[in-house]
C-alpha cells in the first residue's frame, strides 16, 4: 500500500519503539493519527494515546484511520503478533514500512505491517514476512526468508539463503553463515557467529554460537 492509498497510520504501542516506528512512518509519507496501548493513561512524550488496543476497531472510523501497524518491541514478541491479528480482525490495512535510506532490491518482498529501518539492505530475492522488524543496518542477503513476526536487531547480517523462521528473535551483531536455518521461536544472542542450524526454541549465544546452558542469557 501506498502512501496515498493510506495516509493517517495508527501505531500500536506507544513505548520507545513504537515512537521509532512513527518516525518511520513520516519517513515513508504516512501521517500519524497517534497511537493505541494497553491502557489509555500510558504512553510518552509526543505519543498521543487515542485508547487502548481493545478500542481499536471503534476509533477506526471517527479518527479517519485508514491504516495501523504494531509498535511493540522486542520485549514483547508473543503481544506483537497478538496485535497483528487485532488488526487483521479489525479488517485494518497494514501497509509495509520501508525506510527511504534502505536499499532494497527490486525483486525484494517485504509484507503486511513490516518495517525496515534506515540503512538496511535487502538482497536479490529476499523475502519478508508479515509483522516483522527489521532495525537500523540490518543486512539481508540474497534469497534469504524472514519468517512472520520475526525481529532483527540492528547490525544483524544474513549472509545468503538464510532461513528465518516466525517469531525468531536475533539480537545486535548477530551473524548467520549461508544457507543456514534458524528455528521457529528460537533466540540468537547479540553478537554471536551462527555457523550451524538453530532447532526450534533454543536461545544460542557465543562465537561459534552455542545452545546457552541453564541460567545462561544473551
Amino acid at each position: 500500500m501506498s502512501p496515498r492509498a493510506a495516509q493517517r497510520l495508527l501505531i500500536l504501542g506507544a513505548g520507545g519503539h513504537g515512537r521509532a516506528v512513527a518516525d518511520l512512518a513520516r519517513a515513508c509519507g504516512f501521517t500519524v493519527a497517534g497511537f493505541t496501548e494497553r491502557s489509555s493513561s500510558s504512553g510518552g512524550p509526543g505519543s498521543p494515546v487515542l485508547g487502548t488496543d481493545a478500542e481499536l476497531a471503534a476509533l477506526i472510523r471517527p479518527q479517519r484511520i485508514d491504516g495501523g501497524v504494531v509498535g511493540v518491541g522486542n520485549t514483547a514478541l508473543v503481544r506483537r503478533a497478538q496485535l497483528y491479528d487485532v488488526l487483521v480482525a479489525a479488517g485494518v490495512a497494514q501497509p509495509p514500512l520501508v525506510h527511504p535510506r534502505a536499499a532494497a532490491s527490486a525483486s525484494a518482498e517485504v509484507g503486511p505491517g513490516s518495517v525496515v529501518f534506515a540503512g538496511s539492505v535487502l538482497g536479490s530475492g529476499a523475502r519478508i514476512g508479515v509483522n516483522a522488524v527489521l532495525y537500523s543496518g540490518v543486512v539481508v542477503e540474497h534469497e534469504c526468508l524472514i519468517g512472520d513476526h520475526a525481529y532483527l536487531s540492528p547490525g544483524v547480517i544474513l549472509s545468503g539463503q538464510v532461513t528465518v523462521e516466525t517469531g525468531v528473535f536475533l539480537g545486535a551483531g548477530a551473524v548467520v553463515l549461508p544457507g543456514l536455518r534458524i528455528g521457529e521461536g528460537a533466540v540468537v544472542a547479540a553478537g554471536a557467529v551462527v555457523t550451524a542450524d538453530v532447532p526450534a526454541g533454543q536461545t544460542v549465544m557465543g562465537v561459534p554460537a552455542r545452545v546457552a546452558r541453564r541460567g545462561e542469557s544473551g
